[in-house]
């Protein structure tokens, strides 16, 4: 019955067995990673099988890193590579013209599309910063256009500057009064001496 596994495409939870450096028919250097899939219970034997990862670009050697990852290796000597055996997996197994084979390993919680098709950090720098300036030339979430620019102020607008107080005028001059009259008492005594003379006698005259 675990036979139907192998003839079907699918994920599967599967549980690390053993892993190594191997070479394939052409001498190619791979990195292989043995898998029991358990699917029927106990009363069946697990289906096992073995992922083979190139190792002969730049781009084989990440996916393998990032398989290493998923499968529990926390090391950074690729000469001591320990994966645990105690960790679950969900591998994607596929049937082709070359037999059945594991296609992917993910993680048992998600991400698994996700992290096969992440951008590059340079592609999704650029990719953002088109993003935030398109989105900066568009109206605010409020409907309101963003500012472009600051526009001036009509002259109308501006604020009205008081005018220039006014000189105060002149106060015109205060009109000039007429001299009083002499009073008798200041006529009696222009020019003429008072002392030893009777009010009002002729002997004070002098001719």
């Amino acid at each position: 019955m675990s036979d139907k596994i192998i003839e079907k495409d699918g994920s599967y939870t599967a549980k690390i067995v053993c892993w190594g450096y191997v070479k394939d028919k052409k001498g190619n250097d791979q990195f292989a990673i043995e898998f029991d899939i358990d699917e029927h219970g106990e009363e069946y034997a697990p289906t096992r099988f073995t992922h083979f990862q190139n190792l002969s670009t730049d781009t084989g050697q990440d996916i393998l890193e990032k398989q290493l990852r998923t499968c529990g290796w926390v090391g950074d000597d690729w000469g001591d590579i320990q994966l645990n055996v105690d960790l679950k997996v969900r591998v994607k197994v596929l049937n082709d013209d070359y037999g059945t084979k594991i296609k992917y390993i993910d993680p048992l919680s998600g991400g698994g599309i996700i992290d096969r098709k992440r951008m590059g950090e340079r592609d999704q720098a650029a990719l953002v910063a088109r993003l935030n300036a398109r989105a900066k030339s568009r109206p605010a979430s409020g409907g309101t256009p963003a500012p472009t620019q600051s526009r001036p102020v009509p002259a109308q607008a501006q604020a009205a500057k008081p005018a220039a107080p006014r000189p105060a005028q002149a106060k015109p001059p205060a009109p000039k009064q007429p001299a009083a009259a002499p009073s008798a008492d200041e006529n009696s005594d222009w020019g003429f001496g008072s002392e030893g003379g009777s009010e009002g006698g002729s002997e004070g005259i002098p001719f």
